[in-house]
């Protein structure tokens, strides 16, 4: 009899690990669950921003495949198909909730940057996956910003200095350093309504696998890569037709050509300076209150879609 539990025992095991993961039903806005007790190291789902509202889907195993699960993945990352050569700042990540249940402040997800340059066996196909880090930032848990609105929940993730992008590079986050009983979770896209199939990834039993191979969902996550465009605007670099004028800037910045209708600029540090409406034909913000420096300049959507960062330069 004893053995005949400890074979029932493996094989709940083996089917909490399988390889093939079944999503549950997606909602928005989230919600954090009630019992603690029962939290495990999360999973993280982002957003695609582009026509589809933000997600989150829950799993049959421990609450929210993005959020609460017993499935023990420990990184989650969103693969950017390089489109031309261009110097990169750093990222957006947004968040859209957390739980923190550790008395203490050691909890804690590391940011990434990773170059695309392993290799690991996917659906049965050999394929390049994440592997040399070229950057990393560890932040506290109770230090990241998390909500159901863009504003609310938005995090950067400043490189070190600006790199040179030449290929696909994938950008992500670590959950090594967090709590078992605490969690933390991105926005995601719904299946299928990405631009590029299969580009999000997670790190699962040591090896990184799609997440359309392991939960059959085709998403994106909302990372958002931050452009240095100093010294050039963005009309002359062909960035989708948008253009933010003069750069450096003095005391006004002009943004015309966008299908956004926010804006949010960042300072340096990644604080919010400031917020508004702008118009897609053309919009001039003051920044002659701003100080001398590099900034952030984030055009977007009310709802959260379709989101893109540039950096930009007061100089007088």
């Amino acid at each position: 009899m004893r053995y005949l539990f400890f074979f029932v025992l493996l094989a709940a095991a083996a089917s909490t690990v399988s390889a093939q993961k079944i999503a549950g039903e997606p909602a928005y806005p989230a919600f954090i669950t009630d019992a603690p007790s029962e939290k495990a190291i999360p999973d993280t789902l982002y957003h695609n921003f582009f026509d589809l509202d933000p997600t989150l889907y829950q799993a049959p195993v421990g609450g929210w495949m993005n959020g609460t699960n017993a499935y023990l993945d420990r990184e989650k990352a969103q693969e950017v198909k390089f489109t031309q050569t261009y110097l990169l700042n750093g990222f957006i990540f947004w968040f859209a909730l957390k739980d923190k249940n550790t008395g203490g402040d050691t909890s804690s997800v590391i940011f990434k940057l990773y170059k695309k340059d392993s290799v690991n066996n996917v659906n049965g196909l050999a394929r390049l996956v994440p592997g040399t880090v070229m950057a990393a930032d560890t932040v506290l848990l109770s230090d990241l910003n998390v909500g159901i609105t863009f504003a609310a929940g938005l995090n950067y993730f400043a490189l070190p200095q600006s790199m040179v992008m030449f290929q696909n590079y994938v950008a992500g986050f670590s959950m090594d350093l967090m709590h078992p009983r605490d969690t933390v979770a991105l926005y995601g896209s719904s299946d299928t309504k990405v631009n590029i199939t299969d580009y999000s990834w997670e790190k699962w039993n040591g090896k990184w696998n799609t997440i359309k191979n392991a939960w059959t969902l085709d998403i994106d996550f909302a990372i958002f890569p931050v452009i240095d465009l100093t010294g050039a605007s963005i009309n002359e670099t062909d960035m989708n037709s948008v253009s933010i004028f003069p750069n450096p800037a003095s005391h006004s910045l002009n943004i015309s050509g966008t299908q956004a209708n926010r804006f949010v600029i960042l300072d340096a540090q990644g604080k919010t300076i400031s917020t508004g409406a702008i118009n897609a034909s053309e919009t001039t913000l003051d920044v002659s209150s701003l100080a001398n420096g590099y900034y952030l300049i984030g055009l977007y959507t009310g709802d959260g879609m379709d989101a893109q960062f540039y950096r930009v330069m007061i100089g007088r």
